[in-house]
């Protein structure tokens, strides 16, 4: 993870933050396609609500191999498509959704955010939102997720595992209100 503790936050004057979950990336460094579909939802969010981004996401065997982190390659799919920058806070160098949420964390009280925009996968929305809402209890947090394109036996693979991933977090955090009282996702 970039480190954050010594940063002078004071020069990023904002409330509001455009948080991009991570996906994965070839060796090369090459973004997935549902990776840049992401970062397209994260550009055109960033760019409505004129808020800075913090992309997601450090090393892993099934998602970054390369030398430089999942969130670098992220942020220079965006400064190739557009976006300054200036227009990014620290990332985070996480290894799975649970970190995402506990590094951004991190960033969101650093920087004093006091709303996040959530973007990532429609679905892979309701598990970012719990883990996010978790561990920055006190944000307002705006899920606003991409609309995912992906052969249909790729799509039922995470469909299935995103199920399993969020009846793991209810095993783990019983007292979590659930997913439908949190949020009206019909909204989306």
């Amino acid at each position: 993870m970039t480190k954050i503790s010594n940063l002078d936050a004071s020069h990023f004057q904002c409330e509001a933050v455009t948080v991009l979950l991570g996906y994965k990336n070839s060796p090369e460094g090459e973004l997935h396609p549902i990776m840049q579909q992401r970062a397209r939802k994260a550009q055109e969010t960033a760019q409505k609500f004129e808020t800075p981004i913090v992309c997601t996401g450090g090393w892993g065997a099934t998602f970054n191999q390369h030398v430089f982190p999942h969130a670098l390659h992220v942020q220079k799919w965006l400064q190739a498509n557009g976006v300054k920058s200036e227009q990014f806070l620290p990332y985070a160098a996480s290894r799975n959704t649970c970190e995402d949420g506990k590094l951004c964390a991190d960033i969101i009280r650093l920087f004093k955010i006091k709303t996040v925009y959530l973007v990532t996968s429609d679905f892979h929305i309701q598990r970012g939102y719990l883990w996010l809402r978790h561990f920055s209890p006190q944000v307002t947090l705006i899920p606003t997720p991409s609309e995912t394109e992906a052969p249909g036996e790729e799509m039922q693979k995470l469909l299935v595992h995103e199920q399993q991933a969020k009846a793991r977090f209810y095993q783990d955090f019983p007292g979590t209100p659930s997913l439908d009282a949190l949020y009206n996702w019909s909204e989306l």
